[in-house]
């Protein structure tokens, strides 16, 4: 063999060698812009569910056993994140003052369990309330707002995220002493209204 194909040899086998070094790498790296695509993906759809209502503001145990669920679906990474969250509303849910009502809202969007890394998660996270009512502070998650126990109290406060700005109106209307139907709804388009029973 002449000394130009053994150098041709030598050459095609280097390139080899580099490829299998770099393909894992590139792969990863791959998969990791994907990750981080499908993640704000989902933080802007959290987001504009809030705004438009479909996320449901809960009382606090309500938002736990919905934290329970997604520990239970979830890989032990991510469990960590909602047993973290857990945490952080029951702490939340013992600072609450007298004459008021606490809730609670989680951003989540369940992604498909086919997509990498194939499991649900608490996401939008980074969504901050503002206005003169008590609430969460920027980047306390889970949100929360305090509505006064009395008849026709109302609370409005803007909320921003990923998928931009709205604002959240909430009234308490008292069927009785100890009973109340707490109404939520944004300003956002396609805005869905809720109605929390609330029995003290």
């Amino acid at each position: 063999m002449t000394p130009r194909a053994l150098r041709r040899r030598a050459l095609l086998i280097t390139g080899l060698l580099a490829a299998l070094i770099a393909l894992p790498l590139l792969t990863r790296q791959g998969f990791a812009a994907y990750e981080r695509q499908q993640l704000r993906s989902a933080q802007v759809q959290g987001c504009r569910a809030l705004l438009t209502g479909q996320t449901p503001w809960r009382l606090a145990g309500d938002s736990l056993t919905e934290l329970d669920d997604l520990s239970a679906s979830t890989n032990a990474r991510r469990s960590g994140a909602a047993i973290n969250v857990a945490d952080q509303l029951r702490r939340s849910a013992v600072n609450v003052p007298p004459g008021v009502v606490r809730v609670y809202a989680l951003p989540l969007q369940r992604r498909d369990r086919w997509s990498f890394p194939g499991a649900p998660a608490v996401l939008a996270a980074d969504m901050t309330l503002s206005g003169e009512a008590d609430h969460s502070g920027p980047g306390e998650f889970p949100l929360w707002v305090d509505v006064p126990w009395r008849g026709g109290a109302f609370v409005s406060l803007s909320a921003a995220g990923l998928c931009g700005k709205g604002r959240l109106r909430f009234s308490l209307l008292l069927l009785s002493d100890s009973v109340g139907a707490l109404s939520i709804e944004g300003d956002s388009p396609g805005v869905v209204r809720q109605v929390l029973q609330i029995r003290r």
